[in-house]
């Protein structure tokens, strides 16, 4: 997710020239666009799908157009995060709206994938998630409480999912 700019679009370059098959995925469609023909132009698979981690429906269109387009779901990189007005600040200043969708795009958008792509997985006899956190999901910084707190509880959720799915070849 969030494969349309900076870490996110790295790491999608990255992994197409690692060989995987990638499903390219934003908001922007344009950038989604831009980023997926730059991976088939030097000779990666690569396809966009537009997607807003903040809708559910989105999320599961994703994992369903990713199986349908390559017949497998090997690998699920949660990278989207929406820095949205009022979600930074100290906490007498952050909003609710702000704080609602920092954990929508960074923790709930999290769940919603992998309980969609832990199946597909399971199928296949296994596969990866990685969920990018960050080093405020450890420490605390002024003016961060909602992303300090989305990280945070990103390691511990990427903890569960681990213990939860192991056994079946997913880590």
């Amino acid at each position: 997710t969030g494969s349309t700019s900076g870490i996110g679009r790295a790491t999608a370059i990255l992994f197409a020239q690692e060989g995987a098959n990638v499903v390219v995925t934003g908001r922007r469609t344009q950038l989604g666009e831009q980023v997926a023909r730059e991976i088939r132009d030097h000779g990666g698979n690569a396809i966009y799908q537009r997607a807003d981690v903040t809708v559910a429906d989105d999320i599961r269109a994703l994992i369903r157009c990713a199986v349908e387009t390559y017949g497998r779901l090997d690998i699920l990189v949660n990278n989207a995060v929406a820095g949205v007005m009022g979600a930074f600040g100290p906490i007498t200043e952050v909003t609710e709206e702000g704080w609602e969708t920092m954990l929508r795009s960074s923790l709930t958008a999290i769940l919603i994938g992998c309980k969609h792509a832990i199946p597909e997985m399971i199928k296949v006899g296994g596969g990866k998630i990685i969920n990018m956190s960050s080093v405020h999901g450890l420490a605390v910084g002024h003016g961060m409480a909602s992303y300090n707190t989305v990280k945070a509880g990103m390691l511990n959720l990427t903890r569960q999912i681990a213990l939860d799915f192991g056994p079946y070849g997913i880590r």
